[in-house]
This record gives structure tokens, C-alpha cells and sequence, in this order.
């Protein structure tokens, strides 16, 4: 009877991404996690109605910008019934869903890949490091005679020392500390 997040298929994505939908279900309201596409067939299309939200879902569109599911949800437990009610089919279940229960749509807006190749995995890869340099989180905390490079990475609740020096590109994870007078380099 619990609620759930399920991400299907072979894809690299932001944690705050995933935070989102997790988030959203929180709040009592499922959720899917979509993205503009170019394709028109695939694992799943959606429909938005009223508000963002879930009007259809489909495996191929006529759409000229159509919107793909990333495979990523968060459920309520009685979207179980729905899948084994679609012979385990997923894009149909979510379909049946939308007529149910107002099944909201986020827009990625991180980081995300489907990955298809190890090419396509490395790049992946390298885009999030792109998209994590230079960002210092307002929940960190930085002692004012410690020096922190404008590339680096300083996630919520790490903690950094007095006269510690980060260096380059380096990325200093939630609730690390650094100690006074240490130098990290990427």
C-alpha cells in the first residue's frame, strides 16, 4: 500500500530529476517525467490536458513536437491493479490511469539520456559534469578565509574549513567536510 517510483529503460538522469517525481508523489499526486522528442514511435507518448496534466498516453503519435516519457513515475500502489488490468503493458496502464486520476507531467529540466551505446552513456556522463560545474549550494557552508574555485561543485551540508583551497573542477559531495587547511583538486 505504499506509494512508488518506477524508472524503466536504459537511462542516465539528474538526482534531481527523479527528486521531482518523488516530491510530487509525496504530495499525494503521481506523477510522470517527460521530454520533447523527435521520434513518433516509441515507449510511451503523452497528451497534456488542463494544468500539466496526463490527458493520454500512447506508443506512437502524429505529433509534430510530441512529448516522450522518460520511463520514470511516481504511482500510487493501485496502479498495480491498472498494469495487470493492460497485460503488463505500461504505456496503456498510464493511459487507463489518466482517465482515473489526474497524473501530473514534469518537464525534464536537468539532465537526462536514453543509453543506447557506450558512446552514448559517456556522453551522458560528460553532460552532467557540464551541468554540475561551477554551482555551490546555498545550504553549504563555506568558512570566509577558504578559497572555492568558481568550476567547483559544493553540494548541501558539506562544510568547508578555514583556509582549505578548492581547486579547478572539484566536486565536494552533500555533508563532506573539508578540514582547515586542506587543498582538494579535480
Amino acid at each position: 500500500s505504499e506509494k512508488f517510483v518506477c524508472a524503466t529503460g536504459d537511462i542516465y538522469v539528474s538526482d534531481g530529476e527523479i527528486r521531482r517525481v518523488v516530491e510530487r508523489l509525496r504530495d499525494g499526486e503521481p506523477s510522470v517525467l517527460a521530454e520533447p522528442s523527435e521520434r513518433s514511435q516509441g515507449f510511451g507518448f503523452l497528451t497534456l490536458g488542463e494544468q500539466d496534466l496526463l490527458d493520454s498516453a500512447s506508443r506512437q503519435t502524429d505529433e509534430t513536437e510530441p512529448l516522450a516519457s522518460t520511463g520514470i513515475y511516481g504511482l500510487h500502489p493501485d496502479f498495480s491493479r491498472d498494469i495487470r488490468a493492460c497485460d503488463g503493458d505500461l504505456t496503456r496502464a498510464l493511459d487507463a490511469a489518466a482517465d482515473d486520476t489526474d497524473v501530473h507531467v514534469e518537464m525534464v529540466r536537468g539532465v537526462y539520456s536514453r543509453i543506447e551505446s557506450p558512446e552514448s552513456m559517456f556522453e551522458a556522463g560528460r553532460e552532467a559534469r557540464r551541468n554540475l560545474t561551477g554551482h555551490t549550494s546555498e545550504d553549504a557552508s563555506i568558512h570566509d578565509t577558504a578559497y572555492v574555485s568558481d568550476e567547483a561543485v559544493v553540494r548541501e551540508g558539506a562544510k568547508i574549513g578555514p583556509k582549505a583551497t578548492v581547486l579547478g573542477q572539484s566536486y565536494i559531495g552533500a555533508k563532506a567536510k573539508i578540514g582547515a587547511g586542506a587543498v582538494v583538486e579535480d
